[in-house]
């Protein structure tokens, strides 16, 4: 009965995501078709011109290091996920994404700094989660702070990783949970574990991988 309930809404499901994407994109080209419609003003509206040819460079390619970090996070996303999986503890994704956030960060030296900012923002973003929605906000109200946060996200995520953190956490909780509206306590227990297994697993891996990086000469190109 619920598999022939969830292929009736199939349909519908496919049209909302597509018509989301589609939004999406229009949303994230409107800077480019203001500046086609008022050339004129692009220096009062803009603060850099757009670039007239997109710069592409081939040269890290070529180099083992560009191969081997991309193995290494292969090795990291999928183990974390087969590890959450044989621990039995649900949505074994968040332990996937929390090894591919930190995992780019392999050969800078604020790569440790990341993770610690991953595991503790993202148990304050619980807290945060849990006063928003343990209290059953209505579905309109649900969806205001999810933008909200998301808008939080955006404006923190590039300078201030911890702080982005206490947003991108409610986001994640809140939308997993918008339609289901599950009892959220397994859920911020999901989040919490599943994040500390992903970053446990990064660290280990990071600190193994780290010297064989830093060995690698840079790219000439």
């Amino acid at each position: 009965m619920n598999q022939s309930l969830e292929a009736a809404g199939a349909p519908e499901a496919v049209a909302v995501a597509a018509a989301t994407a589609g939004f999406s994109i229009l949303l994230g080209m409107s800077g480019w078709l203001l500046r086609r419609v008022l050339p004129q003003h692009q220096g009062e509206l803009f603060l850099w011109p757009l670039q007239r040819r997109p710069v592409r460079a081939l040269s890290p390619v070529r180099t083992r290091t560009y191969w081997y970090l991309a193995g290494i996070n292969v090795i990291g996303i999928v183990g974390a996920w087969i590890i959450a999986l044989a621990f039995g503890v649900g949505h074994p994704y968040w332990a996937s994404v929390a090894v591919a956030a930190v995992m780019p960060t392999l050969a800078a030296l604020t790569g440790y700094a990341r993770m610690w900012h991953r595991f503790v923002g993202t148990a304050a973003g619980v807290v945060v989660a849990a006063v928003l929605f343990v209290w059953g906000p209505p579905i309109w109200l649900m969806v205001a702070i999810l933008t909200l946060c998301s808008f939080g996200a955006e404006m923190f995520v590039a300078r201030r990783y911890d702080i982005a953190l206490l947003f991108i956490t409610p986001l994640a909780l809140g939308t997993a949970n918008l339609a289901e509206r599950r009892d959220w306590y397994p859920l911020f227990v999901d989040r919490f574990v599943e994040t500390g297994l992903g970053v446990a697993l990064a660290f280990v891996i990071v600190f193994a991988a780290r010297r064989v990086v830093l060995r690698e000469p840079p790219s000439a190109g």
